[in-house]
């Protein structure tokens, strides 16, 4: 696979206090403990717990409508350490005790109180979903990954466009360097916020390509990496794309300027010796402008050599020369029997900041009939672009073969132009 800098992705454990979603609904017995009084009443208001744990209940509500916090978990303490109780007193006990705990932030404590609850039969099944939602919030404030992995799942079964939850999911499966179902749950957070209308967040995306990347699973990478630099379109994302499909694009060094051309155009940092070598490559293919821009940009670096002298002094009297001659060179390409010297003619006015003069030539070439068509339609796009015709830049790209080293570039070009 080809190498590439991607590292692990630091996750950020949120702070829950404020986002769980617990209230009244919830914990149905913050208002009030029904104690059992005698059979007919018990029949008609179905499960009480019994006096002798009802009293400390009660008590431990009247402290928690006081926001005294500490007596209310003493009081259920009290009702929690009386045996014999019942499933139901089990349950309530928990309920309760869990709203406390939050409150007073023991999140490890509340986990397990909901936890409780939740595998309770008594739960009211308009309830379990979003105390499932809860409980998994719990467990990733307390870094209890598989448990979030869990609850988290149970939620999801229900509310499948949650794409918070399929990121909190996701996290928890990264974190346990469970990359594939991580993958999976980044992807479906991706997935659902899209088709919310919603921009997906960048550190989704930039940790479901580390997830794909852990699995070796260029593909997934690929799509991810499309993904993030059409909607965050930074140099470093842009570095990583190409470098990712540099090698099935220019196995046989052919597209060596192309590649290069590509990354001046996002503004990718280039080392002098790049550029230095991309006014070579501009000098063979007859391009002696685009070879100046090459040399000034090194300049730009503060680089100075020999060589650097040479290159320079080179691009510079060939493209004297050149524009001495275009008009000329235009005339003959115009009677030539096929339209390749159009392109090349095209081509130039490019390099000297002329794209309509270029996409008037280059398109006349394609008409009168071009050696590479693929490679002129690229030129041609190119020149577009830089005319500010996206529009038409975009068409032009998608009209290259698809798969093919041009159409893989000219895909890479369509995504500079969004």
């Amino acid at each position: 696979m080809t190498k590439l800098n991607f590292g692990r992705v630091s996750i950020r454990v949120l702070t829950l206090a404020c986002t769980l979603a617990f209230g009244a609904a919830v914990l149905p017995y913050t208002a009030s403990v029904a104690v059992a009084q005698d059979k007919k009443e018990k029949a008609e208001k179905g499960p009480q717990v019994s006096a002798k744990v009802g009293k400390p209940l009660k008590a431990a509500q009247d402290a928690i409508t006081a926001k005294n916090w500490k007596e209310a978990k003493a009081k259920i303490d009290e009702a929690n350490a009386m045996p014999d109780k019942t499933p139901y007193e089990v349950y309530a006990i928990a309920n309760l005790l869990g709203y406390v705990q939050v409150n007073m932030q023991d999140y490890v404590g509340a986990a397990k109180s909901f936890e409780t609850t939740l595998n309770s039969e008594f739960t009211p099944a308009d309830q379990k979903i979003a105390t499932a939602k809860s409980v998994a919030q719990l467990n990733y404030q307390n870094k209890n990954y598989a448990k979030v992995a869990q609850y988290g799942g149970m939620y999801l079964k229900e509310n499948a466009g949650d794409s918070d939850m399929h990121m909190m999911v996701g996290q928890a499966y990264y974190l346990q360097n469970d990359f594939p179902n991580a993958a999976k749950s980044l992807k479906a957070a991706v997935d659902t916020a899209e088709k919310a209308g919603k921009t997906p967040k960048e550190d989704w995306l930039q940790l479901l390509m580390s997830a794909d990347y852990e699995q070796k699973n260029e593909a997934g990478l690929l799509n991810t990496l499309q993904k993030i630099v059409a909607l965050y379109p930074k140099g470093q994302y842009w570095d990583q794309l190409i470098q990712l499909q540099e090698k099935e694009i220019n196995a046989s060094g052919k597209f060596d300027l192309e590649i290069y051309r590509l990354r001046m155009h996002i503004g990718s940092k280039m080392e002098p010796d790049e550029l230095r070598e991309v006014a070579e490559l501009a000098i063979q293919a007859g391009l002696p402008g685009e070879a100046q821009k090459a040399m000034a940009a090194a300049a730009a670096t503060g680089a100075k050599t020999e060589r650097d002298t040479r290159l320079s002094g080179m691009a510079k009297t060939q493209a004297e020369n050149d524009k001495k001659t275009l008009a000329d060179s235009e005339k003959a390409a115009a009677a030539a029997p096929t339209g390749e010297p159009l392109i090349k003619t095209g081509e130039a006015y490019l390099t000297y900041d002329n794209p309509v003069k270029a996409i008037e030539l280059i398109q006349a070439g394609i008409k009168k009939g071009a050696k590479d068509p693929d490679r002129a339609k690229l030129r041609l796009g190119v020149a577009q672009l830089e005319a500010k015709q996206t529009a038409e830049a975009r068409k032009t790209f998608a009209s290259v073969t698809a798969g093919t080293p041009y159409g893989k570039l000219a895909k890479l070009w369509a995504l500079s132009a969004r």
